[in-house]
């Protein structure tokens, strides 16, 4: 059952008191007593063909021996399955019950008071079909002695009741044999015949419930149950009641009950309805029965209280909520990534105060192109003034920047290499200015091999260090530089660097600005840790010497750049 199906029968059982449904329909303009194998035929408007027919429920696809012809419902023949209600619809709906049977001859619909004159048939051949025999009378569902003298059978087909006689009231039923092609066919229709002014007592017959029903409920609701019989005449010896768990119940101040005849048609039914003002639990889960009684016979429908289990409800209705919220959480957390990366590393700085070593000194090494002729003062500047001011005095991150922290002198190519190696991230500012043969965007084999000899091969291909790109004074032409540099470019693109350029208007450069350092922040480890004591295999004299100031004329190759204004960073920190 799906969520919506069960939230329409939840609304529909716990909150609206029902009257009583026959198969899907309030009321039926005619109720048709039938019999399992036997011809039957329901006509909706005689001489209308334009006609359409349904059948009522939840399914109003007309089941399988049912065929519509001429306008008219033919049943070829009736099976227990063909009991329901049929709707046919000409200018308006009409709505009629066929209720089946098992029995030889159906209940009877018609009751006649006489002591002498004809029982009508009231059956007709229908078109295209012909009569095999003649119309044959049954009493009792036995073929009627017409060797007494007190009837006899018509032309036409009709009962005659020639004597007046107590021996002929009883329950007739006619039959009308016929032939449909290669098929041979019985129709049967029955009445009820009493003498003078004394009336027939038809046998009670349930509607509804026909079987156990369940009601859901909640407590403290209000509930009302609806029987139905049908009993053929109002007699004053007929009777329907209630019982709870078997016991009738005289005083209630939860319950009351009533029932009166209505007619549809010729046909007389008894309703009656239970009134439950306010459900407690002691009627849960307990047979309450309507009963029907008359001196012809008694019938019993049975309901069942069920508590109303919102466990499936809050299934329907939490699961596509559940489902909603965690996706818009996704997509904020998506559209959000970095300030919440960003947030999250602030919470815990405040509250982790000390982190666990991973033997790293610095947590970028930041190579630039700073000599030559081709070089830009707008990365010097970037290099060595910016980004020390914002990452290092800001974020109290430590960063190794190549032309600042390293000295000259014969171990310059081991301390790159050792200042690399401890290092969490690799920063290659690139710029996309220069001549094409002098500029640094062409580099040598020889640079090549000292990008090799220092340990950046190392670390781009084998040690798994983080590289960002940070690109500066407009686009750059990657064809140029090392493979491993343009393979980090197809996979994780690279941050550029606004600049001081006058294209952006004030506002957009801000907003820029503010973005590119969210973006390298972000791209940056997680914050400051602690971090081992700086050694390395140098005099104390050697080590001082290192970190005083930056060459201009040390030729380390160009590795990193910038190309626009806006930060486009698509790799993820990890």
């Amino acid at each position: 059952m799906t969520c919506g199906r069960l939230l329409v029968l939840y609304l529909t059982a716990v909150l609206v008191p029902q009257p009583p449904v026959v198969d899907g329909h309030k009321k039926a303009l005619e109720t048709h007593e039938v019999s399992v194998g036997r011809f039957f035929v329901l006509k909706c408007s005689p001489g209308r063909t334009n006609v359409t027919w349904k059948r009522g429920g939840g399914n109003s696809s007309l089941p399988a021996g049912v065929e519509v012809k001429d306008g008219e419902l033919w049943f070829l023949p009736v099976v227990q399955a063909h009991d329901g209600t049929y709707i046919c619809h000409n200018r308006k709906e009409r709505a009629y019950e066929v209720r089946v049977s098992n029995e030889l001859c159906p209940a009877a619909v018609e009751s006649k008071r006489m002591k002498k004159g004809s029982l009508l048939c009231k059956l007709e051949l229908p078109k295209g079909t012909i009569a095999t025999a003649p119309v044959e009378w049954l009493k009792e569902c036995v073929p009627v002695n017409l060797a007494g003298g007190n009837l006899e059978v018509t032309g036409k087909g009709d009962l005659r009741i020639l004597r007046d006689s107590e021996t002929n009231a009883g329950f007739y039923t006619c039959l009308l044999h016929m032939s449909l092609g290669d098929n041979n066919y019985t129709a049967a229709r029955s009445l009820n015949l009493t003498l003078g002014n004394t009336p027939f007592l038809y046998k009670p017959m349930l509607v509804y419930p026909k079987v156990e029903t369940k009601e859901i409920v909640e407590i403290g609701s209000r509930k009302e149950l609806f029987c139905k019989a049908y009993l053929g005449n109002r007699d004053d010896d007929t009777n329907m009641y209630w019982t709870i768990n078997g016991h009738h119940f005289n005083t209630s101040p939860h319950l009351s009950y009533s029932w009166k005849y209505t007619g549809e048609g010729a046909a007389v039914y008894g309703m009656s309805s239970l009134v439950i003002s306010s459900v407690v639990p002691e009627l849960l889960d307990i047979p309450i029965s309507c009963h029907l009684l008359n001196p012809a016979g008694q019938g019993q429908g049975t309901f069942w209280l069920r508590k109303a289990d919102h466990r499936g409800l809050y299934v329907c209705v939490l699961a596509p909520l559940t489902v909603c919220l965690l996706g818009l959480a996704l997509a904020l957390g998506m559209l959000f990534r970095m300030e919440l990366v960003l947030a999250y590393r602030r919470l815990k700085r405040l509250f982790i105060s000390l982190e666990v070593s991973d033997g790293m000194l610095y947590d970028a090494y930041v190579s630039y192109q700073y000599s030559g002729e081709g070089r830009s003062s707008e990365v010097v500047t970037f290099a060595l003034k910016v980004l020390p001011e914002v990452l290092e005095k800001r974020h109290g991150f430590s960063l190794f920047i190549r032309g600042r922290d390293d000295s000259p002198g014969e171990a310059l190519h081991d301390v790159i290499a050792e200042a690399v190696s401890k290092s969490r991230r690799l920063v290659l500012i690139l710029s996309g200015q220069g001549d094409s043969e002098t500029s640094p965007l062409h580099p040598s084999p020889s640079q090549l091999a000292y990008e090799h000899s220092v340990g950046l091969y190392d670390a781009l291909t084998q040690r798994g260090l983080r590289v960002i790109l940070v690109e500066i004074d407009g686009p750059v032409d990657y064809t140029v530089l090392p493979e491993s540099v343009q393979y980090i470019k197809r996979t994780q693109g690279a941050l550029r660097w606004p600049g001081a350029s006058s294209r952006y208007h004030v506002c957009t450069k801000l907003y820029a600005n503010r973005t590119f350092w969210k973006s390298l922040r972000y791209h940056m480890p997680p914050g400051p840790q602690v971090r081992p004591t700086h050694s390395f295999e140098t005099s104390s004299s050697e080590t001082k010497e290192m970190f005083v100031g930056y060459r201009k004329s040390s030729p380390i190759p160009v590795l990193i750049s910038m190309k626009r204004a806006d930060t486009e960073m698509v790799a993820s920190n990890k």
